[in-house]
């Protein structure tokens, strides 16, 4: 029985010695000072500076993403944003141009449009809001809706035309047939 646990240490400290085990660390600092327990071959020191070296680019890549980001925000910031203002009246579409009374914001500036030019088409907007237009051929309206995620569903005759569309209506400018503007529908059938 003596001997049979003296050839188990035996085992054990030659797979410990051999490298079975391969190189572990306590911590970050132990690893840089490349004190480590257990055998590591050149390869084995090779895969871990690689693994170090993908590590500081992802937090090299993250630190540019938040300076992009920041950026981004600023320059968003710096432009101005379409939005309109609810009225006892109605929407004025220009902030400054605010009647007498109480306001509240009705979103940001945006298009439905049927570029079609024989059919008409039913809109259907769902998100936040939820709002639906009627739409003959070549018509386009101007409608205002509050940020998030909209998906909208274009119908003929009763039965969903193409797939929904998924948009977002925030800060963010596009360009619809040149004007400005904060979100689009559209139908081009």
């Amino acid at each position: 029985m003596k001997s049979l646990i003296k050839i188990l240490i035996a085992i054990i400290a030659l797979v410990h010695l051999s490298g079975c085990i391969g190189p572990y660390f306590r911590d970050g600092a132990q690893y840089d000072r490349r004190e480590w327990r257990g055998w590591a071959d050149a390869h084995d020191i090779g895969q871990m500076e690689r693994d170090k070296l993908a590590a500081e680019r992802e937090r090299a890549a993250i630190e540019r993403d938040k300076e992009r980001d920041q950026m981004a925000l600023e320059k968003l910031a710096s432009q101005p944003v379409m939005t309109g203002i609810m009225t006892a009246t109605g929407v004025v579409a220009n902030t400054n141009a605010v009647a007498s009374g109480k306001t509240a914001s009705a979103g940001y500036l945006g298009y439905v449009a049927n570029l079609s030019s024989y059919r008409r088409y039913n809109f259907v907007i769902r998100g936040p809001e939820k709002k639906a237009f009627y739409l003959g051929p070549g018509e386009r309206l101007t409608d205002y809706l509050l940020p998030g995620r909209y998906t909208g569903s274009i119908y003929h005759d009763g039965s969903l035309y193409g797939p929904p569309h998924t948009f977002t209506v925030g800060v963010q400018e596009k360009i619809f047939q040149k004007e400005r503007c904060h979100w689009y529908l559209v139908a081009e059938w």
